[in-house]
Parts: structure tokens; sequence; C-alpha cells
């Protein structure tokens, strides 16, 4: 649910600010002096600075909540799974690799080495590239398997 309303929010914010922006940017519409009616002479530039500067600060926050969200299913997918070796989890994995959490990507780094026996930096593009060559590689065994 808080999701849908979060998105739903930034989709008011966005539109809001567009809105803002054709009006400061064709004033010859007498749309910003309409605003200024309604906000204050000479209110709808700082309004709508103030507008982007705390669209920035909610962008952050949102960010930071996502990436923390991301760590966490790292996390939890770590302990739950720990000998799940599907695809899924191994690009989970790859991409929690990433996070700012540096005891996250370390614990990520260490259950990819265990759950596919590379020994690859941690690095996910090294990763990434490595599970694209074991993709080509099984799908080669199949067609060869299928022809058999």
């Amino acid at each position: 649910m808080l999701p849908a309303m979060l998105r739903a929010a930034r989709a008011c914010y966005l539109v809001t600010l567009l809105l803002l922006g054709f009006c400061l940017l064709f004033p010859g519409l007498g749309l910003a002096e309409r605003l200024e009616r309604v906000w204050g002479e000479g209110r709808v530039v700082s309004v709508a600075l103030g507008l982007v500067i705390l669209g920035l600060l909610a962008e952050h926050l949102l960010g930071g909540l996502t990436r923390h969200r991301q760590s966490a299913l790292a996390r939890a997918l770590l302990r739950l799974q720990p000998t799940l070796k599907h695809k899924g989890a191994i690009e989970i994995l790859i991409r929690a690799l990433e996070s700012p959490d540096e005891s996250v990507s370390e614990a990520a780094h260490r259950e990819l080495k265990r759950i596919t026996q590379q020994d690859l930096p941690a690095e996910p593009e090294r990763w990434r590239v490595w599970l694209r060559e074991e993709e080509r590689a099984t799908m080669r065994g199949a067609r060869s398997e299928s022809t058999r």
C-alpha cells in the first residue's frame, strides 16, 4: 500500500513541478500572474524553488530507503536460503555487491563464492559476465542433449 501511495505522491509532485515550470517558461499565457494573485506578488519563483529543493530531499530519502530495503532483502536471502543455487538468487546477490552497506556487500560476495564455487573479485560486472557465460554454456548443453 505504501509504495503505491509514494508513487502517487511522486507523480503529483512531478506534475506540479511541470506546471510551475510551464508557468515560468511561458509568462505570456498569464498563468504566473494568476498564481501570484493566489500566492502573493513574486512568490511563484520562490515556491517553485522550494518545491525543487523539497523534491530533491525526498528523492534522496526515498533512495536511501530503497537501498536499505535492497540490503535487507539480500541479508534475508543469505539467512533464509544459504544453499540456494538459482539464477534469481545469484542476480540478487550480484546487486547486493553494490550495496553501500559494506557488511551486506561482503556477505553477498562470500555467499556468491560459496554457492558458485567461483573465486571472482567483489566486482558486480565480473559476476554478471560470469553469469552470462554460464547461461550460454547451459543453453549449449541443453541444445546438444536435445539433438541426441
